[in-house]
């Protein structure tokens, strides 16, 4: 027995060798020809920038240009003007950037003062109202409205009594009753009214309001042209500037932002600069101006600027193109008129 046992030892060495096992190993996935194993790149977003507007061009005309708009909300049948200080002591002022038409024109004092007209919308308050003058007068004759003063020169307190009749609004001899007094302000500089005051005054005065001629606005205000700037050059003593900022002309008076009780700039889109002959006549009768001859217009809408005529005529102040011309349609917003003599000038940039 003893002699066989290096035979068992030597077969139980051999059956466990055959009982090992192998380790496993991932199996390779076979490469496809012409395919990458790379991964594709991660693609970055490409901003597209938004395309430019079109430009808005002013739309031109060879008809007649009146000043005021045709529209379907209005306070009554036809406008009401008032006379409203620019002096230091008026500024700032109420109401200005709800009329709907603004002529700056200058005083015997060498200052200027404002005939507004408001028809479409409404203001709360509405001044420093002031005194009248001959080319007031006139204006407020043509547009052939309701007058609201504070008395005025003699010339025209005599115009005023001889035909105006229930129109003339005077605070200080007819029609004190539609206008109040703040104490915030020392006289004359706190006098004013309101358009539900003047409404009142339609109605009580019993006064007929018809309407005036009016011209359509273009659609949109135009996309800005060159001339940016204007400078305005009253007197020496006396500077208006229009800037274009942010889609309109704000103005500056004497280098200061000209803003309104409510710290708004005063603005405007259209800006019309009228020569007008003239004669001022002293401190008692302040200037007479020759308004119903008319004269040279220069127009600027948005930047855009054209030459024409103009006259003061029943209905208002006309604008007419040159001879084989054309002239814009007033844009959307404020027109502002500057009343040029000859003691005055003005620049365009």
């Amino acid at each position: 027995m003893r002699r066989y046992l290096p035979i068992v030892l030597i077969v139980l060495l051999l059956a466990g060798c055959g009982t090992r096992t192998a380790t496993p190993t991932e199996p390779t996935t076979p490469e496809t020809p012409g395919q990458s194993t790379e991964k594709p790149p991660v693609s970055e977003s490409v901003h597209v920038p938004e395309p430019e507007p079109e430009p808005v061009e002013p739309t031109l005309t060879t008809d007649p240009v009146y000043l005021l708009a045709p529209s379907a909300a209005t306070l009554w049948g036809g406008p009401v003007s008032v006379v409203v200080e620019n002096s230091p002591g008026a500024r700032p002022q109420a109401g200005v950037n709800q009329a709907d038409l603004v002529v700056e024109t200058l005083t015997e004092a060498e200052i200027t003062r404002f005939f507004t007209l408001f028809w479409t919308k409404p203001a709360d308050k509405i001044g420093p109202v002031r005194s009248a003058r001959q080319g007031f007068v006139d204006m407020a004759d043509a547009y052939n409205t309701p007058f609201a003063h504070s008395g005025g020169s003699a010339e025209a307190l005599a115009m005023l009594r001889a035909a105006w009749g229930p129109r003339n609004l005077d605070e200080i001899y007819t029609a004190g009753g539609y206008f109040y007094r703040t104490g915030d302000r020392e006289p004359p500089h706190n006098l004013y009214t309101s358009t539900d005051l003047l409404g009142q005054a339609i109605v009580d005065r019993g006064i007929d309001m018809t309407s005036v001629p009016t011209t359509a606005r273009s659609a949109a205000v135009p996309t800005v042209g060159d001339h940016t700037a204007v400078d305005v050059f009253w007197h020496r003593l006396n500077e208006a500037r229009w800037v274009w900022e942010d889609g309109r002309y704000v103005r500056y008076t004497d280098g200061v932002l000209h803003t309104d009780e409510e710290g708004r700039p005063i603005t405007a889109v259209n800006l019309l600069f009228l020569e007008v002959g003239g004669v001022n006549r002293g401190v008692d009768l302040g200037w007479t101006l020759y308004l119903w001859d008319g004269g040279p217009a220069t127009v600027l809408v948005a930047g855009h600027r054209y030459e024409g005529t103009w006259r003061l005529e029943p209905g208002g102040f006309v604008l007419y193109p040159p001879e084989g011309g054309q002239l814009p349609l007033l844009a959307p917003g404020l027109t502002w008129v500057h009343l040029i003599t000859d003691e005055s000038d003005f620049t365009i940039q």
